[in-house]
C-alpha cells in the first residue's frame, strides 16, 4: 500500500509541476526572453552570423504577432467560445463546484486579515449569484494554491472568509483544500459530490 501511494503521490507531484513548466514556456514573454537569451549564447560561444539574423527576424516576428494578438488569449477565447454556458435552471442546482484560482496572495490576505481578489473573481460572484437565486444550493469550493512555495492563507481559507463575509451561511460551503491546479480540482471534488445526490453545476472563467 506505501509503495502504490508513492507512486500515485510521484505522477501527481510530477503532473503538477509539469504544468508550471509548460504554463511558462508558453508564456508570449517567457518565448521572447527566452529567444534574447538564445541570441546572446550564440552570439557569446557559438558566433553565427546567420543564426543571429534568424533569431532577430524570429524575435520581430514574434514580437508584432504577440503584441498584436496575444497567442495565449486568442487560443483561450476559442476555447470558451467552444464551451457553452449550462441553460439548466439555477433553482434546480444540489450544488456547484467553484474553481480556485480567484486570490492574489494567500499571505498577503493573511497579514492584512483581508481577502485580495485577481481577474478571476468572477468565479466568486457567480457562486453569490446563484446562491441569491437558490438558497439551498451547496457551493463546494475546491482549491488549495497554485503557487510552488504557498505561503499564508490558502485558496481555500479566503474563500470561506469571503463567502462568509458576503452572508453565505456555513451550512452552504464545502471546502476542498488540495487541489493545485485544474486536473486536481477535479480529481478531489469528484469524490466529495458523489455524496450529494443531485445536478451538480461548474463555475470557471
Amino acid at each position: 500500500l506505501n509503495y502504490i501511494t508513492k507512486i500515485l503521490f510521484n505522477k501527481i507531484f510530477m503532473e503538477f509541476y509539469l504544468s508550471k513548466i509548460l504554463n511558462f514556456f508558453i508564456n508570449s514573454q517567457h518565448i521572447l526572453f527566452l529567444i534574447i537569451f538564445t541570441q546572446l549564447f550564440i552570439i557569446f560561444f557559438i558566433q553565427s552570423k546567420k543564426l543571429v539574423i534568424f533569431f532577430s527576424k524570429l524575435f520581430l516576428i514574434l514580437f508584432l504577432f504577440f503584441g498584436y494578438v496575444p497567442l495565449s488569449n486568442f487560443l483561450l477565447s476559442k476555447i470558451e467560445d467552444h464551451i457553452q454556458m449550462s441553460k439548466y435552471p439555477v433553482q434546480q442546482l444540489t450544488g456547484v463546484i467553484v474553481l480556485g484560482g480567484s486570490f492574489n496572495s494567500g499571505l498577503e490576505s493573511k497579514e492584512r486579515n483581508e481577502v485580495s481578489l485577481n481577474s478571476s473573481a468572477e468565479r466568486l460572484t457567480k457562486a453569490l449569484e446563484i446562491y441569491k437565486k437558490n438558497p439551498r444550493v451547496l457551493i463546494l469550493f475546491s482549491g488549495f494554491s497554485g503557487g510552488l512555495k504557498p505561503q499564508g492563507w490558502s485558496e481555500s481559507d479566503m474563500a470561506k472568509k469571503f463567502f462568509l463575509d458576503q452572508g453565505v451561511k456555513i451550512d452552504n460551503l464545502i471546502f476542498e483544500n488540495q487541489s493545485r491546479n485544474t486536473f486536481e480540482n477535479i480529481k478531489y471534488s469528484k469524490d466529495i459530490i458523489a455524496n450529494y445526490k443531485g445536478t451538480w453545476g461548474l463555475i470557471t472563467s
